[in-house]
């Protein structure tokens, strides 16, 4: 009988120890997958200001040309 609740106990400690990895990598998934997905919208803010920045660079260039300003 000792043999059989050892053998519970270590089943136990084994389904434990695979639960805790499961939980270990799923975290770990989780936080890079923020970390990307952060990285990503900085990216497209990047490019929308760059965007902004060349229209309105492109319209003062229209406006010097027309000789409203300068």
């Amino acid at each position: 009988m000792g043999d059989i609740a050892a053998e519970e106990v270590m089943e136990g400690r084994r389904v434990g120890s695979v639960a805790a990895t499961l939980i270990f990598i799923i975290v770990i998934a989780f936080q890079f997958l923020s970390r990307w997905l952060q990285h990503l919208k900085k990216a497209a803010k990047l490019r929308r200001m760059a965007a902004t920045k060349e229209k309105e660079l492109l319209n003062s260039a229209v406006m010097v040309a027309i000789g409203v300003w300068g």
